[in-house]
């Protein structure tokens, strides 16, 4: 069951947001409930995490970028649809990764397609993508949404994920093979989780744990142009 939660301070809207996504359920016969929110602070103190967060951007008290900030610090990896009258925190959103973003007034048809792709993230980050790691007489099991970079040290890989490092070896060529199209060898030496990228300065990219990585010259452009690439993506 999709546990949804919409949060927007103008009570009207709210409401009409939750009718338009319970519509979108119906239509998709998917089992899910929406809840509505009129503060970012109520949704950060939940213990729980939901699946799918429509959230406003100017809000009282707490705003929603930093209700979404919060949010990634407490390790909710809920999917988030920022719903706002300014397109000018599109690239704020990108830093808190967005599932996407929504300009009002908001349609149908574009609701309906966000909705449509964070639903496929929940489903995707819930079931499948894996690397699975033999170390010794162990297989460890990583989920590529958990690894934020993967660097080569002396004929080892060093997998450097929220949760600590793990290491094995492998070549980083062998490496690059397992992974989906969300990683990008930026270097001989590392290859990066494109949606863990929280910044990207000269030749180092900044993790959304504070943690970097290296990028080549020759590399820095297609880099570049990939990240433009997921902004885009994001917005509807």
């Amino acid at each position: 069951m999709l546990s949804i939660a919409v949060c927007d301070d103008e009570i009207l809207l709210q409401h009409t947001l939750i009718a338009k996504v319970n519509d979108y359920l119906n239509r998709n016969r998917l089992d899910g409930k929406a809840t509505g929110f009129s503060r970012g602070e109520d949704i950060v103190s939940k213990s729980n995490s939901f699946d799918i967060l429509l959230l406003d951007i100017e809000m009282s008290g707490i705003n929603g970028m930093q209700t979404a900030v919060e949010l990634r610090e407490q390790g909710k990896d809920c999917q988030i649809i920022f719903v706002t009258s300014h397109s000018s925190y599109v690239y704020d959103a990108f830093n808190v990764d967005a599932s996407n973003f929504l300009v009002k007034p908001v349609t149908d048809e574009k609701l309906f397609s966000a909705m449509d792709k964070a639903v496929r993230r929940v489903h995707k980050n819930s079931d499948s993508s894996f690397l699975l790691v033999k170390k010794g007489n162990d297989i460890l099991k990583l989920r590529f949404c958990d690894i934020l970079f993967c660097e080569s040290i002396n004929h080892k890989i060093v997998i450097h994920t929220e949760n600590g490092i793990t290491d094995y070896y492998e070549s980083i060529a062998t490496l690059e093979k397992k992974l989906d199209s969300d990683f990008f060898r930026c270097h001989r030496s590392y290859i990066i989780n494109l949606k863990r990228v929280a910044s990207y300065e000269k030749d180092t990219i900044i993790f959304d744990n504070g943690t970097h990585a290296l990028v080549s010259r020759r590399k820095a452009n297609e880099l570049t142009q990939k990240l433009l690439d997921a902004i885009r993506n994001e917005v509807v």
